[in-house]
């Protein structure tokens, strides 16, 4: 058996000898769990965008692992030892396109990644109202009327919380 691409949740279904994914994780175990969350990242590769294609590549990678590495189902009476090659062949199979899929990106730019959070000054506001006349009070920063002048003050507050990360990273780990 052999993918010319991830296919498309029925194709792969087929493929396993099924004709539905169960409806949920909740109570499933060992290659059954395995098998719902490969069907999972099967469907969602299908469904987003080319960017993250390759993100649900990557996640599909420990779910083919997992489900390899549990013990196959010993089959006994009338059990199907032809539907059991068959499944391992679509999940081999699926492996293979992964991987290759993989290998055609090109190399990511950088190694190490760091997400800096910051808090955004957005004050606080104590609206009182008289009637219809506001008498409330506000501190920090609330925004500004004008969208760009809003949007390159917050950019400020962006870069002066990546400052404040820098030199606490320099003086703490340097």
């Amino acid at each position: 058996m052999n993918f010319p691409d991830i296919p498309k949740l029925s194709e792969w279904l087929t493929a396993t000898g099924r004709t539905v994914s169960a409806p949920s994780g909740v109570g499933l175990t060992g290659r059954a769990l395995y098998m719902f969350k490969i069907d999972k990242l099967v469907e969602q590769y299908n469904k987003v965008l080319p960017m993250a294609k390759y993100h649900t590549l990557l996640d599909l990678q420990p779910e083919v692992a997992g489900w390899r590495n549990q013990p196959t189902p010993t089959l006994t009476g009338s059990g199907n030892f032809q539907s059991q090659v068959s499944l391992q062949d679509a999940v081999k199979a699926l492996e293979d396109v992964a991987d290759r899929k993989l290998k055609a990106y090109p190399p990511r730019k950088y190694d190490e990644v760091v997400f800096a959070g910051y808090c955004i000054q957005t004050g606080t506001v104590k609206d009182y109202y008289v009637g219809s006349r506001n008498i409330g009070t506000a501190d920090g920063y609330m925004g500004k009327a004008n969208v760009n002048t809003d949007l390159t003050t917050r950019c400020q507050q962006m870069v002066q919380a990546i400052q404040k990360a820098v030199s606490l990273y320099r003086t703490t780990y340097l």
